[in-house]
């Protein structure tokens, strides 16, 4: 069965690098990248040539979809494999998360799953090289739930409406997917025996997100099924 690498890019070219590096030995023929660009332009087409894969690749033109919900959801609409892999560019796979991610839902369709073991870098000067010679001076989340990669069945996503695209900036909205996922019958699955890294890199200040994305998540009577029944995943 093969997968779709969904990944959203905002300024993060030189952190993909490292992320398609340790992509690239788990995909097997048929497998994509799916990759929505969402600043003018900072190279990742020229990352992505690179390699001899099938990939899908849309620029929204500098639309600033700042939690990243509206371009998930439009690489969620280009994506054409019935398993999709939710990647964040700055995450660097250490095992082999992909390959069993696909095991695992050829066997069990109605999961959610994501690595339990996430790594942080701590600053730009932390780099993978220094990483895979000695892990104590990174930053370590034990039975992480945070899907900076999740998989899960492309359908279980789409029959949710995607991610909600009312979160206007980062934060909470990957747990408002879990939530509505689970609550229909898409359990999540933590696995502690995968790993991955998560690239140190500038972001937007929480503050600036204010209390909407926290009201958002904890919407009463909120409905299963995001958007409100409106066309989503279109730029």
């Amino acid at each position: 069965m093969n997968v779709s690498i969904l990944v959203t890019n905002y300024k993060k070219a030189h952190l993909f690098k490292e992320c398609i590096k340790s992509v690239i030995p788990q995909l097997i023929d048929g497998d994509e990248f799916c990759v929505v660009d969402d600043n003018e332009y900072d190279g990742i087409r020229e990352v992505l040539g690179q390699y001899p894969f099938r990939w899908r690749y849309l620029n929204t033109g500098n639309r600033k979809y700042r939690s990243g919900c509206k371009a998930k959801n439009i690489a969620l609409k280009l994506s054409r494999n019935p398993i999709c892999i939710i990647s964040d560019p700055e995450v660097y796979h250490i095992t082999s998360c992909i390959t069993e991610m696909r095991k695992m839902l050829q066997e069990d369709p109605r999961q959610f799953i994501v690595p339990g073991s996430m790594y942080l870098s701590r600053d730009i000067n932390q780099i993978i090289e220094q990483f895979l010679l000695d892990r104590k001076d990174f930053g370590f989340i034990p039975h992480s739930m945070a899907p900076y990669i999740g998989g899960a069945m492309r359908q279980e996503l789409i029959d949710i409406g995607g991610w909600d695209e009312r979160f206007e900036y980062w934060g909470n909205d990957d747990n408002d997917l879990m939530g509505r996922l689970g609550r229909n019958g898409c359990k999540h699955v933590v696995v502690d025996e995968f790993e991955a890294l998560h690239l140190w890199h500038s972001r937007a200040p929480k503050e600036a997100m204010g209390d909407a994305n926290e009201s958002l998540l904890y919407e009463e009577n909120k409905p299963i099924v995001a958007n409100g029944g409106k066309e989503w995943g279109k730029i």
